[in-house]
């Protein structure tokens, strides 16, 4: 995703439609917007953290992201692709993870509240009032 499109989609989630409502929600000058959208400048990390979060993504990949797409330095340049590819498996893997064991959770939670009739666990209540 470039500059443009994820300064559209802050927008857009924000509800905000100029630029500079946008910069006081991202907590940067307005100039700075307008030097992103001319290409004069490309985001920071404050700048991507703040989007990465105003559009509920990893704030990591998204400067990941962005450094492998504009990293000269060719071996820095794979150091990122390398770090996104780790970052997608590492993802992959937890979400085969939820599919998998996601079903059995919810059966046994289910079986839990079912027998008890509450929906807490007894042990933890039981433990937290030791405390």
């Amino acid at each position: 995703m470039n500059t443009l499109e994820l300064l559209y989609e802050a927008k857009r989630k924000l509800g905000v439609s100029s630029d500079y409502a946008l910069a006081q929600k991202l907590e940067i000058p307005r100039q700075r917007m307008t030097d992103y959208k001319t290409g004069s400048r490309q985001p920071d990390t404050y700048t991507l953290t703040r989007l990465a979060i105003v559009l509920e993504r990893d704030p990591m990949s998204l400067i990941a992201e962005f450094e492998a797409s504009t990293e000269k330095n060719p071996i820095r340049k794979e150091f990122w692709k390398g770090f996104l590819l780790r970052q997608n498996s590492s993802l992959v893997a937890i979400l085969i993870l939820a599919l998998i064991y996601g079903p059995f959770y919810a059966q046994d939670a289910q079986a839990s509240y079912q027998n008890s009739g509450n929906p807490y666990n007894q042990k933890v209540l039981h433990s937290v009032t030791l405390c």
